[in-house]
């Protein structure tokens, strides 16, 4: 089973750089520590905060879109 759970939510609070993972080698219980890091500041992050945001984007960029289509729109019976 494969599962991206921890870059999901990640994503979902807007791509927030994680904390720094020490050391290069292989170690099944120092990689388990950060990934229980990683969770725990990532459910920190304000998700109404990112909310907002995401869906200040979102109606920026769906203006732009509703603007594009008007202006195609005389070109549309050629």
């Amino acid at each position: 089973m494969f599962c991206m759970d921890i870059k999901q939510l990640c994503v979902m609070k807007g791509d927030p750089r994680l904390p720094k993972q020490e050391g290069n080698e292989h170690n099944a219980l120092a990689d388990a520590r950060w990934n229980k890091e990683c969770w725990d500041f990532l459910q920190a992050i304000d998700h109404r905060a990112w909310e907002q945001k995401y869906n200040d984007g979102f109606d920026a960029g769906y203006a732009a879109h509703q603007e594009e289509e008007a202006m195609r729109e005389p070109f549309n019976d050629l």
